[in-house]
Order: structure tokens, then C-alpha cells, then sequence
């Protein structure tokens, strides 16, 4: 109990649809600003990797995309955010294009 209920989200996996490099990408996430997942090396189109991640959080949290381009830096590619409300909608499929990138993210909130 309490007032601060805080929600938990468990991230299954990313699938590309769109690389945003000509060959493979090399894709990371973060959560609220920290390490989620990855860099997951040669990411083709049509492929996805296992993320099996669970965060807690409260009201709602950032999830950002980003593409490993070692040495040059990294590119931003997409962000989404993640609501508290979530948890009664079942398993989310949401897309994350930015950057001629383009990515599907599956995560379910509880």
C-alpha cells in the first residue's frame, strides 16, 4: 500500500524492421537515463533480440533507442515513453523510428 505506487515493466524483446546503417546496426537502450539492453551486435532487418529486462518505475518512464557508431559516437535514434496505465492494456507493440531507423519494442507493464 501506500501513495507511491510504482509499476513494473518487463521488456521481451526489439525486432528491426529498418536498419539505419547500410550493413547492421548495433542498437542499445536505455531506461530513465541507465542501461537497459545491448548494444546488440549485427542487427539485420526482419531480426530481434531477446531483452528479458524488467525496471520498475513510477507514473512513467523514457525508453530511448540509440545505434552504437563506435568511434564516431552514438546516434539517437527514437524515444518512447511508458505509462503506469499500461499494466491493464496487456502486452505493448510499439514503434521506435527515428533516424531511417525503424524498431519495434515488446514490453508488457504489471
Amino acid at each position: 500500500g501506500g501513495s507511491t505506487m510504482s509499476a513494473s515493466v518487463f521488456f521481451n524483446r526489439i525486432a528491426c524492421r529498418d536498419t539505419q546503417e547500410f550493413f547492421s546496426d548495433e542498437p542499445y537502450l536505455l531506461f530513465n537515463g541507465s542501461h537497459l539492453a545491448g548494444p546488440f551486435s549485427d542487427v539485420d532487418e526482419g531480426e530481434s533480440r531477446q531483452i528479458n529486462q524488467r525496471r520498475t518505475f513510477t507514473g512513467q518512464a523514457l525508453v530511448e533507442l540509440f545505434e552504437s557508431d563506435s568511434p564516431d559516437g552514438d546516434d539517437f535514434l527514437a524515444s518512447i515513453t511508458i505509462l503506469e496505465e499500461e499494466g491493464e492494456q496487456g502486452p505493448q507493440i510499439r514503434e521506435m523510428k527515428g533516424d531511417g531507423a525503424r524498431y519495434i519494442l515488446y514490453y508488457s507493464v504489471d
